[in-house]
């Protein structure tokens, strides 16, 4: 049985500890229960907010590259004979191109498997060549079934179009023959023109399957709702309720602006936003993100996320319910504690308290001194011992991890600027290895590009003396090598990590690379297609870690971006460079007088423009035709 004395230390320590505690304690308990409540509502807008972002960023991506697909088109071998054949008015090389023509279109639709139509239409509307993509399959369009679509928007418009521009339809359900194709096939198309130099022959036409990216309009919780909105109309292009979508062409009468004109009024003012509450809604988190890729005016619409609030609210609850279990077990337990003090307690408890401020000032190595009389207090010490030399080592080894994470970020996103903006791929590939392997400190970094049969992977570039050796030796490893983890990783298209390259079976040692002991291989992918791979070694083994993956496969889809940037900036280079010496070797030989200034025009011209060190045209003529004295059989030219 306890006894209080007014006078005694217990008693004093008693009613100090328990109002200092409590009162503390319930003004804590009160400003935490509120925080939180604006913590929880603020984070709730926010996700909700980055979900929509999010969405609206990957529907922004199937545009640009829809749009990359269909100039892509217009660049082919096939095409271009076509087009200057066109231009030449060449019926024989029209039709033979037509024929190479729609195999390159069969192919490419087989390839993608996301566009129902690819079609190749003439200045007069006229469908050239027409591919179905059906059942998994290609299908060419027969010539008796080619269509005529002048009058279309996607036809017009691109006409006037410069080279290179894309036109984008409205996103409507697919009609064939003036009637709405059942079931349901929402479709976008996408047009270019088509030139031969500076004239005009046609124009190419993708017809995009929009579930491709209208699948992506979905919510991450179970009781969220997505919607895909054409702001222009309010039409509901995407959304849970199949009933209301497409009222423009279905002519149902179903929009956004009239189910809910408060939340369309707010939206179209806007290009992002969150609201908690709204008038249309006032039980409903709603967010909102406009869709609009670069370069498509003609695409305006809205992904629209609603998420109930009683989904938030209901974690308020919890949280003021646990605040309140909480709250009641910290007064029974003062008040336990505090009857258990003694007066010999003072001096342990001033120590321990010092000890705790230190620590919460940061100062985590702050000893704990421990009373050398056996109590609760001194197992009350012992255990805070623990706890501070636990929260010591696990605040440390998060720093540690903190810094490493952000090092490596901050490596990946310079290597990125580095080498963003080139365009020439070797240079690519060196820059890459050589700024990889110094930037994450590994002992080796190496790049295999998938040759152009598909079956072997050949290195391409290496670091310092020992990589430029290796591809001088013309290294390449079979696609299907079960020894090899760079094959391992092109097969898969997926990281693979190999800590210990003693104890692993996919490990192909090299004479060259003697001290290696860890490897990470990473995959090259743009676009959907298998460009090559990253592979990167270390001399210490268990050196890489699911962090260092993650960062490595952010930064290997950046390098394939680039490399395909740089593939397709030198092809277009390449044949604008043919272009303009084509055309200056024309005006040359346009200004010559003779046959004799014509050849020798043509001669130095030709031997300029390939960039060879000795250029000829041998001339056959007619016996009869031919002196000793007369004309003669050849011109050549040496490189100046």
């Amino acid at each position: 049985m306890f006894r209080l004395r007014p006078a005694r230390l217990q008693v004093k320590l008693t009613l100090t500890f328990l109002v200092t505690l409590l009162l503390p304690a319930a003004m804590i308990a009160v400003y935490t229960s509120h925080s939180q409540t604006n913590h929880l509502i603020q984070n709730a807008v926010e996700n909700q907010l980055n979900e929509a972002r999010t969405k609206a960023r990957l529907v922004e991506l199937a545009f640009n590259r829809a749009t990359a697909d269909v100039v892509f088109l217009t660049q082919g071998a096939a095409i271009t004979s076509y087009a200057e054949a066109v231009s030449a008015g060449d019926s024989p090389a029209q039709s033979a191109a037509l024929e190479r023509l729609k195999t390159s279109f069969a192919a490419f639709s087989r390839n993608m498997q996301v566009y129902d139509q690819v079609r190749l239409l003439g200045l007069d509307g006229m469908e050239r060549v027409g591919v179905n993509y059906r059942d998994g399959d290609a299908l060419v369009v027969p010539v008796a079934e080619l269509q005529n679509q002048a009058g279309h928007d996607y036809f017009d418009e691109a006409l006037e179009l410069a080279r290179g521009q894309v036109f984008t339809s409205a996103l409507h359900l697919n009609v064939e023959r003036g009637q709405i194709e059942l079931p349901h096939k929402p479709v976008i198309r996408f047009s270019t023109p088509l030139y031969s130099g500076n004239r005009l022959v046609g124009v190419v036409v993708t017809t995009m399957l929009a579930d491709t990216f209208l699948s992506l309009v979905t919510a991450d919780q179970p009781e969220a709702r997505a919607f895909l909105i054409d702001a222009s109309d309010g039409t509901y292009l995407a959304g849970p309720d199949a009933g209301r979508l497409f009222g423009r062409d279905l002519q149902t009468g179903s929009s956004f602006f009239t189910d809910f004109p408060n939340d369309a009024s707010a939206m179209l003012v806007r290009d992002e936003g969150a609201l908690f509450g709204t008038g249309d809604q006032p039980d409903t988190l709603v967010s909102f993100s406009r869709v609009r890729p670069p370069g498509q005016d003609s695409i305006n619409w809205m992904l629209y996320l609603t998420l109930p609030t009683h989904t938030v609210l209901s974690q308020l609850d919890g949280l003021r319910n646990d605040i309140l279990t909480i709250a009641g077990f910290s007064l029974l337990g003062a008040v336990a504690l505090s009857l258990i003090v003694t007066r010999g307690l003072a001096h342990p408890i001033v120590q321990l308290a010092t000890a705790a401020r230190q620590i919460g000032q940061g100062q985590l190595d702050t000893p704990i001194p421990v009373p050398a009389h056996r109590d609760e207090i001194t197992e009350l010490a012992e255990a805070f011992a623990v706890m501070a030399k636990e929260l010591h080592h696990t605040v440390t080894t998060m720093e540690a991890t903190i810094a490493s994470r952000t090092r490596d970020l901050e490596t990946a996103a310079q290597v990125n600027a580095q080498i963003s903006t080139i365009l020439d791929t070797n240079r690519l590939l060196q820059d890459v290895v050589d700024l990889t392997k110094e930037r994450f400190r590994l002992y080796h970094a190496h790049i295999y590009l998938l040759d152009d049969s598909g079956t072997t992977l050949r290195l391409a570039s290496g670091a310092g003396h020992v990589g430029r050796q290796m591809v001088a030796e013309g290294k390449q490893i079979a696609l299907d090598n079960p020894q090899s983890i760079v094959a391992q990783a092109a097969r898969t298209r997926r990281g693979v990590i190999i800590n210990d390259v003693t104890t692993a079976s996919t490990f192909l040692p090299n004479p060259l690379l003697p001290d290696t002991r860890a490897e990470l291989a990473v995959p090259l992918v743009a676009r959907g297609q298998l460009l090559g791979v990253l592979d990167v070694q270390s001399a210490e083994t268990g050196y890489f870690s699911q962090n260092t993956l993650a960062v490595i496969e952010l930064m290997a889809g950046q390098i394939a971006s680039a490399i395909s940037n740089a593939r397709l900036y030198e092809a277009a280079e390449r044949t604008s460079r043919h272009e303009q010496a084509l055309g200056k070797i024309d005006r040359k030989i346009q200004g010559a007088v003779t046959m004799d200034d014509i050849l020798k025009t043509t001669v130095r011209e030709l031997g300029k423009a390939l960039r060879v060190p000795y250029t000829a045209i041998e001339l056959q003529l007619p016996e009869e035709a031919t002196t000793p004295e007369s004309a003669p059989s050849g011109y050549s030219s040496a490189a100046e």
